[in-house]
Formats: structure tokens, C-alpha cells, sequence
């Protein structure tokens, strides 16, 4: 049988991306577009990840700013997780 991965929560999930590709995993409804490699493929394109986490739920944050505009954008896909 195997074990569940580990749902811890901190500062330790913002950086580090394996940690939080296992938080997302163990959590009740995971989606591939909450983990780190979904903010990779975005990176390209102008968008940046930032995590946060509180209370044993998380979500990943994906923003965007563009030329000419005064304002960003942002969204979280499927989260919190």
C-alpha cells in the first residue's frame, strides 16, 4: 500500500517546487493545472507563479503583466487545492 503524500503547509511550499507538486497530489480534488510544471509551461508567455498556502489549503497564482497597460492580471487555476 502506498502512503499519502505528506500535506504540510509554509513557507516551504512557496519555493520549493517538488514539495508542492506532492501538497497539490494529496489534496481532495488535485489538478495538473495547480502544479509546478503547469507554471513552467506558462512562464514562457509572459506569466509568473506564486504560491500560497494557509490553514492546509493552497493555491498557486499565476500573474501577468503587458506592456501598455497599467494593470496585471492574475489567476488561479482549479485552486485552492
Amino acid at each position: 500500500m502506498t502512503e499519502a503524500p505528506e500535506r504540510s503547509s509554509g513557507d516551504d511550499l512557496a519555493d520549493a517546487d517538488a514539495a508542492w507538486d506532492r501538497f497539490v497530489a494529496g489534496s481532495a480534488q488535485p489538478s495538473y493545472l495547480q502544479t509546478s510544471a503547469w507554471a513552467t509551461i506558462k512562464a514562457p508567455n509572459g506569466w509568473r507563479s506564486t504560491r500560497r498556502t494557509t490553514d492546509g489549503l493552497g493555491t498557486q497564482l499565476l500573474m501577468a503583466r503587458r506592456r501598455g497597460v497599467p494593470w496585471g492580471i492574475g489567476y488561479a487555476p482549479r485552486g485552492p487545492v
